[in-house]
């Protein structure tokens, strides 16, 4: 059967390029939603030598490197906030994922890169079906997808992220689970005159307490449902839960966000919105704090 091409009969109809499974990022990833995510291209790994992992710690792991130990960030994985229990999911889902098996370890395609201790950012396959740990963190809701620059496979885990939230998967459960609270005991020394039973007076009975919520893990939560921990040595901490809604600024950024916002830098410092209105700061777009 002939087909036409430009006026002339050919015998093949002509097939279109195919393009590149992952082509390189624009300046502005897509956003994170529940779009079929491209197919991950994997690298020739006869190249690679493979390392056994030891242990998962948070959103790390740790390898053997033949002569030592190696702790490996993940690229592509936003780093886990100071002593935030979701992290525990996280870590618990890569130890089932990794623990005693071999990885291939990958450099980013620019170059070698360290995070901010110094540990190298690696896309971690594992031995020997391939199949990408980082990718496969953020497709099961267990991680957020952030990067400081775009790499290879940021497509795809952008658009697994989006399809986690919308099954409400991992991190994304629905309804959101709040972080439990405990109720502290009355201190003797906010006890009313004269209810003390030295007086021989009987106590004011004790107001009913509310149906405790129902017991949930604190590991369940969701990284945006989660309180800051409390620091009561910080200062700046203090002041602000006095004088208004505590934010977060970084140090050289030009907008303030919540405690779990994916665009909040390493440096954060913990101010007011009045505060942070003083110092010409505006609210961040996506986390919008305050509201």
């Amino acid at each position: 059967m002939a087909w036409l091409l430009h006026g002339r009969a050919v015998a093949n109809p002509p097939v279109p390029a195919t393009p590149p499974d992952l082509a390189p990022n624009p300046s502005q990833p897509p956003p994170h939603r529940p779009v079929d995510a491209p197919r991950l291209q994997l690298p020739d790994f006869s190249k690679f030598t493979p390392h056994k992992v030891l242990k998962a710690d948070g959103l790390t792991i740790i390898i053997s490197t033949g002569s030592g130990i190696e702790t490996i960030a993940l690229m592509g994985i936003e780093p886990p906030k100071l002593a935030d229990p979701a992290t525990q999911l996280a870590e618990r889902f890569l130890t089932n994922l990794l623990l005693g098996e071999s990885v291939y370890l990958v450099d980013h395609e620019a170059g070698r890169r360290l995070d901010d201790k110094k540990r190298r950012i690696l896309y971690v396959h594992r031995a020997p079906d391939g199949l990408l740990a980082n990718a496969e963190l953020i497709r099961q809701g267990y991680a957020r997808e952030q990067a400081e620059v775009p790499y290879q496979y940021q497509n795809a885990m952008r658009a697994y992220e989006g399809l986690a939230r919308a099954a409400k998967k991992g991190l994304w459960v629905d309804p959101p689970i709040a972080k439990p609270t405990k109720l502290s005991e009355p201190k003797a020394a906010d006890a009313k005159p004269g209810a003390s039973p030295k007086d021989g007076k009987p106590a004011d009975p004790a107001p009913a307490e509310q149906d405790a919520a129902p017991s949930v893990p604190v590991d369940m939560a969701p990284i945006s449902h989660i309180d800051p921990p409390a620091v009561t040595s910080d200062k700046k901490t203090d002041k602000s839960a006095k004088t208004g809604v505590t934010v977060y600024a970084s140090k050289t950024g030009t907008k303030y966000h919540t405690a779990s916002c994916r665009y909040l830098g390493k440096t954060k410092d913990p101010v007011t919105i009045d505060e942070a209105k003083k110092k010409s700061l505006a609210p961040c777009s996506e986390c919008k704090p305050g509201t």
